[in-house]
Parts: C-alpha cells; sequence; structure tokens
C-alpha cells in the first residue's frame, strides 16, 4: 500500500511509546541509586514510529531488484543534539543524559538486541522482508525495528536543564531515529559513523522514522517513602461465623517498616469540597 510522508522532524516521530503516565524522581539519592530504573516500555515501529502512524503494509521506499542484499536499516542517537543522545552516561552502557536532571534514557533495537549509539549501527533488510515483483523491491513499514525505551535514574544534576518539580516533556528533539540506506539513498551513512556530524539523508525526507521523549511522560519530584520491612502473611486466630455477626473480632499483631526522605513534596491541590 502506497501513502505519501515526509521526512523525520521534531514532530514527526511522536508516536506513542507506552512511558508510565508519572515518573518519580526522588530528592535524594539513597532512594533511588545511579542506573535506577524509572521507567521501560516497548514500542512498536507499526504504528508508533511515526506521529501520523504508519501500516505494517505501508510501502516506505522502492528499489530496483538489484538492491537486494544492499539495503539497511541504519539507527543512532540524535547524536546533534546535546539533550538527545549526544552525551553518554558513564557506567549505564548505552544510556545519554535528557533534557531532565537526572534522567537518562537508552533506546534498544528490539531485532538486533543491541543498543542505539550515538554512532550509527546498521541492519540489513533480508529479502523476506520486503516485497518482490521482479521489477522492484518495496520495503513495507514492517520491516523496521521496534524499540524497548528505559529511562534510568543518573546522580549528576549538572547534566539537563529542567530540575522542577512536575515536567511534562516539552522539549521537542528527537531521542533517536531511523535511516534508510539503500538505492543512493542516505548514502553518506556508515557503521560507526558519528550522528552528530553525519545525517545523511535526513534533509531528503529518507529516514522512516524515530522516537522521542516528547510529552510521553510526566516527571514529578520530590521526596519519597518506601517500606523497608512488612509482613507478607499476617495469620488472624481461628474465629467462627457467629462471633463475627455478633460484633466480634480476630486480631494479630504486626509492624511495618517506612522510611521517608526530608524535605518538601511537590504541592497537590485539594478538590473543592
Amino acid at each position: 500500500m502506497g501513502a505519501s510522508w515526509g521526512g523525520v522532524g521534531d514532530g514527526d516521530v511522536k508516536g506513542k511509546l507506552g512511558l508510565p503516565g508519572v515518573i518519580t524522581l526522588s530528592n535524594g539519592t539513597g532512594f533511588q541509586s545511579e542506573g535506577t530504573l524509572l521507567g521501560s516500555a516497548a514500542a512498536s515501529f507499526v504504528p508508533n514510529g511515526r506521529t501520523q502512524g504508519v501500516t505494517a503494509n505501508q510501502i516506505m521506499f522502492r528499489c530496483t531488484v538489484s538492491e537486494i542484499g544492499q539495503v539497511y536499516e541504519y539507527y543512532a542517537t540524535n547524536g546533534d543534539d546535546y539533550w538527545g543522545g549526544m552525551v553518554d552516561v558513564p557506567g549505564i552502557d548505552g544510556a545519554y543524559y535528557t533534557y531532565v536532571k537526572n534522567v537518562a534514557v537508552r533506546l534498544t533495537n528490539l531485532k538486533t538486541g543491541e543498543y542505539y549509539s550515538r554512532y550509527w549501527k546498521a541492519r540489513a533488510i533480508p529479502e523476506s522482508e520486503m516485497f518482490n515483483d521482479g521489477t522492484y523491491i518495496y520495503i513495507p513499514a514492517s520491516a523496521f525495528s521496534d524499540v524497548f525505551v528505559e529511562l534510568f535514574r543518573v546522580d549528576d544534576s549538572a547534566r539537563g536543564v529542567d530540575g522542577s518539580n512536575r515536567y511534562t516533556y516539552p522539549y521537542a528533539g528527537p531521542a533517536g531515529y531511523i535511516a534508510f540506506h539503500g538505492g543512493g539513498m542516505s548514502s553518506g551513512l556508515f557503521e560507526g559513523a558519528d550522528s552528530r556530524t553525519n545525517y545523511s539523508g535526513w534533509g531528503a525526507a529518507q529516514w522512516p522514522g524515530g522516537w522521542t521523549l516528547t510529552s510521553q511522560t510526566v516527571f514529578v519530584r520530590g521526596a519519597a517513602c518506601r517500606v523497608n520491612d512488612y509482613p507478607a502473611i499476617v495469620r488472624l486466630p481461628p474465629t467462627s461465623v457467629g462471633e463475627l455477626i455478633s460484633g466480634g473480632s480476630s486480631q494479630a499483631p504486626f509492624s511495618i517498616s517506612v522510611e521517608c526522605e526530608t524535605g518538601r513534596c511537590p504541592a497537590r491541590r485539594r478538590p473543592p469540597a
């Protein structure tokens, strides 16, 4: 099925990732240490690789049959954006700082199992994932890889811009891109090329999709509490139906240990009475 589509500007890669609606960031590092997983989700390229959606059989590219074995999906972080995949996090493989202080993102290509990197990686698109009419091969949307998104807590608060108590992530920079290489398209891309300076094909609308954190979740920052110790089972003494009907009860003592950070929690509005 053919359908017109443009390139992948900031507004074209806002498909839903499926991240939690709210992600909580504690004030200190005691509750959320470096590398704590804050949230994760898997998103499929069909339909989420583009803002307006794509269908599995939508034809994205056409090449001559001589290109079989020479067409590739390239993928990388948004390496020319300081908060979109330019600066990696030491100690968390494949993670990059985001616009939010204390938050890093990591993208995984679910067909290769490899992390997105600032340096372009490639996956050959097999003939089994394309259509062939003997003259041309047609590359459908289903040929492009799904993604696994992870958000991690990081300690370095000097990285990032927003440190507010509540942030909806309106920052528009994408976190990762997918490019098509073949038939002369995105011809300047090669494995290991730095996406900060090499974005061959981007301006010519030869990239089919990508991923962004824009408006995907709400980050709430403040003091937090956690339950450190609690009984898995509380056994109550046996009692009869008659005793319960007559107002009796069955009780057993138990204790719960709760630890809370000090600090101001984000303000919450009370609904009108």
